[in-house]
C-alpha cells in the first residue's frame, strides 16, 4: 500500500508515531481505521483484515478473528492522562500508582465481585509515563454486557468522540445484574457519601503532625506510612469515583444539550459557585496582590524586596500578614505537581509565595463568552427538563475538586515521613 510501517495507528486511531503525511494518506487510513472497527463490530471479536488500495477505493480481500489477542495486556494512557498527567518517578510510582489502581479495583470489584486482580497489574510505566491495562479492564465490562472500552467512552476521553457504549447481555451479565444494580443505586446516593467523607477525612488527616516526625525512629515512620497509605487509598476511592461520575453526568448532559444544538463548552457551568474559591489559589493570589498594590510604596518596595522571614517583622500591616498566612495554611500543600510528593511545596518555599503575591498578574475572564443556563434558547419545558441533570453536572464538579483538593493534601503528607528516612539513613551512613 506504500505506507511506511510507523505510520500505522493504534486500536483507537492514533498515530503510533505521528509523521509528516499527506491529506490522500490521511483520509486513506482514516476510512482503513473506521471500517475495521465498524467490520470487528459486525463480526463480534477482534479482527485481522487485508485490503488493497486502487486510488479510487479500499477493497476487502480477507477476514479472519485475532485469537491471539484474547489474553493479551492492552495499554493505553486515555484515562491516566487525567490521574497522572506527567512523568512519574520510581518512588513517587511505587506509592501513588498502587493507590489509585486500588482505588479502581474497588469499583471494579462492586461490580463483578472479587476479580483476583493485583492492582500492580492495572498500569504499567512506558517511559515514566502511566498506561492503564485496558485489556484487562475491558474483559470486566464485557461481563457486564458492554463493549470494552465502555470506560473511556463514559468518561469522554474516547478518540471517537459521539460513540456511547451499547448494552448486550450475556448470561454472565443477567448473574451479576444484583451486583450492577446495587453499585448504581450506591453511585446514585454517593453524594451523600461525598459530604461525610470530606469532614470526616479531613478530621483523619489532622492527626499526622509533621513538627512530631524528627521524633519518631525509623519504625515508627514505616508505621505512620502505613497508616497513611492506608487512608489515601479511601480518598483514591472517592476521587475516582467522583471524577467518574462528573464524566458520567458532564457526559450526559453534553448529549442533552447536542440535541438542541448547544456545545456543552458554551455554557457556564460554575455561575455563582463561589464555594469552588476554596479550592482555586488564583482568586485567593489576586485578591492579595489587591491588597498589596493599596499598601504604601515605601510598605510595597520593603516587601517586595523581602523574605518570608523579613516580611514578617514589618510593621503596620498586621492585617495582610494574617491573609497572607491564611493563604500558606490553605493552599500550602500545593506544588507544581498534586501527583509528585518529591516536588517542594510552597510551605516549604515561602520566599516565592511572597514573589507571588507581589507579581501576580490578572487573568483573562475565560467564562466572559459562556451562556448562563437560564439565558439558553430552548422552550421553558426543555429546561425544566434538563435542571436537574444541569444541577447534578455543577454538583459533582463542585465534589470533583473538593475531593481532588484533599487527596492532594493527604498524598502530600508522605513527603515529610520519606524525607525524615532519608536523613536517618544518610546520617548512618556518615557515621
Amino acid at each position: 500500500n506504500g505506507l511506511t510501517p510507523e505510520r500505522w495507528v493504534n486500536k483507537w486511531g492514533e498515530w503510533i508515531v505521528k509523521p509528516e503525511t499527506s491529506p490522500i494518506e490521511t483520509d486513506l487510513i482514516q476510512k482503513v481505521v473506521t471500517s475495521t472497527k465498524k467490520i470487528a463490530e459486525t463480526f463480534g471479536a477482534d479482527v485481522d483484515v487485508e485490503w488493497v488500495y486502487d486510488g479510487n477505493s479500499i477493497n476487502w480481500v480477507q477476514l479472519r478473528e485475532i485469537t491471539s489477542l484474547n489474553n493479551a495486556s492492552l495499554y493505553s494512557n486515555h484515562i491516566s492522562r487525567e490521574f497522572f498527567p506527567v512523568m512519574i518517578k520510581p518512588l513517587i510510582w511505587s506509592i501513588n500508582v498502587p493507590l489509585v489502581c486500588s482505588g479502581w479495583l474497588k469499583l471494579f470489584e462492586q461490580l463483578v465481585g472479587k476479580c483476583n486482580i493485583d492492582p500492580h497489574s492495572l498500569a504499567k510505566p512506558f517511559y515514566y509515563r502511566a498506561y492503564f491495562n485496558m485489556g484487562t479492564i475491558g474483559k470486566i465490562f464485557e461481563a457486564l454486557g458492554l463493549p470494552s472500552d465502555t470506560l473511556e467512552l463514559l468518561l469522554d476521553v474516547e478518540s471517537g468522540g459521539s460513540e456511547k457504549p451499547t448494552f448486550k447481555p450475556t448470561a454472565k451479565t443477567l448473574r451479576l445484574l444484583p451486583k450492577m444494580i446495587g453499585c448504581a443505586i450506591d453511585k446514585i446516593r454517593f453524594a451523600k457519601k461525598i459530604n461525610l467523607f470530606l469532614p470526616s477525612m479531613k478530621n483523619r488527616y489532622s492527626a499526622f503532625s509533621i513538627a512530631s516526625i524528627t521524633h519518631l525512629k525509623p519504625g515508627e515512620i514505616i508505621t505512620e506510612i502505613d497508616k497513611l497509605y492506608k487512608l489515601n487509598e479511601e480518598t483514591a476511592y472517592y476521587m475516582i469515583v467522583t471524577y467518574s461520575l462528573m464524566g458520567v453526568y458532564n457526559g450526559l448532559l453534553k448529549y442533552q444539550l447536542k440535541k438542541y444544538g448547544i456545545p456543552i463548552d458554551t455554557v457556564e457551568l460554575t455561575f455563582g459557585m463561589d464555594e469552588l474559591n476554596d479550592f482555586n489559589p488564583l482568586v485567593t493570589l489576586s485578591s492579595l496582590n489587591h491588597n498589596f498594590s493599596h499598601l504604601r510604596d515605601g510598605i510595597k518596595e520593603k516587601i517586595s524586596n523581602s523574605s518570608y522571614q523579613d516580611f514578617l517583622t514589618i510593621s503596620g500591616i498586621n492585617s495582610f500578614q494574617k491573609s497572607v498566612n491564611n493563604f500558606i495554611e490553605h493552599f500550602g500543600h500545593l506544588s507544581d505537581s498534586g501527583n509528585d510528593f518529591s516536588c517542594t511545596p510552597w510551605r516549604e518555599n515561602r520566599d516565592s509565595i511572597i514573589s507571588m503575591i507581589v507579581n501576580y498578574t490578572q487573568r483573562n475572564d475565560t467564562t466572559a463568552h459562556k451562556v448562563h443556563f437560564s439565558n439558553l434558547k430552548i422552550s421553558p419545558m426543555k429546561k425544566m427538563l434538563l435542571r436537574p441533570l444541569y444541577q447534578r453536572a455543577r454538583k459533582f464538579l463542585y465534589y470533583r475538586e473538593a475531593v481532588g483538593f484533599l487527596y492532594t493534601y493527604g498524598y502530600g503528607l508522605f513527603r515529610p515521613y520519606f524525607l525524615a528516612l532519608g536523613d536517618y539513613f544518610f546520617l548512618k551512613e556518615c557515621m
